[in-house]
């Protein structure tokens, strides 16, 4: 017997697609008074410089009555910037209840994925190639964890290049199979 439930049946499943996004005015919007998820100023800061240089790219999402149930931090920032309205996505097809565990999930999930180092530290390395000016701290890190991704991963693989550098054999005139050899490898004969 399995732990897991069984898939919901297409008939009871919410929407999967967001079929609409509304731009709303910043003054129609209230937070969610028990809000876990804290912003400093240090992301409030970066928060603005990414809408600054990308635009308010990612909706916020709001429930039926105009309460927030996730963006807060880009609404701060938004308010920061002096705009008056922003896109937004409407949830109201989810219960109070599912709101409530949507807003912990929201945030939780992300949190979970990882970064691969070793892309992570190419994409830093074409952006730099390709846009030398661009300040790459709009990406949220710091210029020191950005050197320190490149340069762990050019230590990765120069290290990988190296233990893929076969040595020469120990005595190259002493061959260890001749033509006619046969080699039984378990059931395998080669």
């Amino acid at each position: 017997m399995s732990n897991h439930p069984a898939a919901p049946c297409a008939a009871v499943l919410p929407p999967l697609l967001a079929t609409k996004v509304e731009t709303v005015s910043l003054a129609s919007l209230q937070p969610f008074k028990t809000n876990a998820r804290k912003h400093g100023e240090t992301q409030i800061r970066k928060l603005v410089t990414s809408i600054e240089r990308f635009g308010f790219v990612t909706p916020i999402l709001i429930d039926g009555s105009g309460t927030i149930v996730a963006g807060h931090g880009r609404i701060i920032a938004a308010r920061r910037l002096g705009l008056e309205s922003v896109p937004a996505i409407r949830l109201d097809h989810l219960s109070e209840s599912e709101l409530r565990a949507y807003r912990i999930a929201d945030n939780r999930l992300a949190e979970r994925a990882e970064w691969d180092p070793d892309t992570l530290a190419i994409e830093w390395q074409e952006l730099q190639a390709s846009v030398p000016d661009l300040d790459l701290t709009i990406t949220g890190f710091e210029l020191p964890e950005i050197e320190a991704q490149i340069d762990t991963a050019a230590r990765r693989k120069k290290a990988l290049d190296r233990a893929d550098v076969l040595s020469p054999a120990d005595d190259p005139a002493a061959p260890v199979s001749r033509p006619g050899d046969l080699w039984e490898l378990g059931p395998h004969r080669l």
